[in-house]
């Protein structure tokens, strides 16, 4: 979390990201890698409020990253195979942050579920619903 996230930000992020998956966990298998995001209450990054051209810049720049927002702006997150996918709200709601947590918690838990699962008696739910109509 930071102030002001903007690309270099961003870039400082994906090292640290890149260096907790490929240093610190090195040689631990967990059967995926640790969950990484950025948060910003204000800033942005080159075409950050564009699909395509957002999402090449985060591709060659975020590949340990998987959840990033600007407070107001935009949320970015790369979930499911899909590539990155922008989120926005124009109504003031900050609907793009209610995303970025939603998509946070929810993957969060499901990571925890697949490691603990005889804690768990059922898969995967979608919790993204229940945390954004709260």
């Amino acid at each position: 979390m930071k102030t002001t996230l903007d690309g270099t930000a961003i870039e400082e992020a994906e090292e640290a990201a890149r260096k907790l998956t490929d240093e610190v966990f090195a040689g631990i298998e967990f059967g995926f890698e640790p969950l990484c995001a950025a948060f910003g209450f204000e800033g942005g990054f080159e075409n950050g409020g564009e699909q395509e051209k957002g999402a090449i810049w985060l591709t060659e720049n975020a590949g340990h990253l998987f959840d990033i927002c600007i407070a107001g702006k935009y949320s970015w997150a790369n979930v499911g195979g899909r590539g990155w996918t922008i989120g926005t709200d124009g109504s003031g709601a900050y609907d793009e942050t209610r995303r970025f947590i939603a998509l946070l918690l929810d993957n969060t838990r499901t990571y925890a579920q697949e490691r603990f699962h005889y804690f768990v008696e059922s898969g995967h739910w979608d919790w993204f619903s229940a945390y954004i109509r709260g």
